[in-house]
């Protein structure tokens, strides 16, 4: 049998890329969507691959700033 296989690391770097990219294009995010909400999920896949707890902020490895073009080159570096 074929099953799609998606991690949890991809879905998270999804959701930051729609966010920003709603964002970026001046489209209403849904309900509940932030740009604080897409920088944490993309923190959180950086952290666990350091071996950190995703769940508790670290500033040596967390992303921060605006959204647009800067915060689409952060998500492919």
């Amino acid at each position: 049998m074929n099953w799609p296989v998606i991690r949890h690391a991809d879905v998270l770097v999804m959701l930051a890329e729609s966010i920003n990219e709603t964002s970026a294009n001046s489209e209403t995010l849904p309900e509940g969507a932030t740009m604080d909400k897409a920088y944490e999920a993309t923190n959180r896949v950086r952290r666990r691959a350091r071996n950190l707890d995703p769940n508790l902020p670290n500033p040596t490895v967390d992303l921060k700033g605006g959204g647009g073009s800067d915060f689409r080159q952060q998500i492919r570096n």
